[in-house]
């Protein structure tokens, strides 16, 4: 039986933990713990599917908030004349 090697990158020091906690509890290794987590999703299941694709959209843009700065006067300007709307473009 052939298999694939992946390489995982960007794993969170809170995700490695649980792993390497767990594969200590089970006294196996990091590599065979993943591959039972992996195993264990039903990726057939539109519910599953729905509900991991929805774990990874942030909706809320809380990321945003505060991140943008102030305009500076010339580029206010230039928004404020593209913000004007003729009426006779909505006859």
């Amino acid at each position: 039986m052939s298999t694939i090697q992946y390489t995982i990158r960007g794993v969170s020091p809170k995700v490695d933990s649980k792993l390497r906690r767990l594969a200590n509890l089970r006294n196996q290794s990091l590599n065979q713990v993943v591959l039972e987590q992996l195993s264990s999703i039903r990726l057939n299941s539109p519910k599953k599917s729905t509900q991991i694709a929805k774990a990874k959209v942030n909706t809320d843009f809380d990321d945003l908030f505060g991140s943008i700065t102030p305009l500076e006067p010339e580029e206010e300007a230039a928004l404020s004349s593209q913000r004007i709307v003729s009426p006779k473009d909505w006859q």
